[in-house]
């Protein structure tokens, strides 16, 4: 029985481990997306960012 729970567990770990690192990585897709507006001396018109950053968008002016 404890088999099976340590399996489980290790698999909700992983899946929480997975989407972390999804998130993160997109949330970092996002930041250098707006430095980029910056260093080209534009400014951020708008921005959005939905929950674990998954979905985002910059537009620079």
């Amino acid at each position: 029985m404890s088999s099976k729970r340590t399996k489980t567990l290790l698999i909700v770990f992983l899946l929480i481990l997975t989407f972390a690192v999804a998130s993160a990585s997109s949330y970092k897709g996002y930041a250098d997306a707006k430095k980029d507006c910056e260093d080209n001396d534009k400014a951020v018109e708008e921005e959005t960012i939905s929950f674990l950053a998954f979905n985002w968008s910059v537009t620079c002016n």
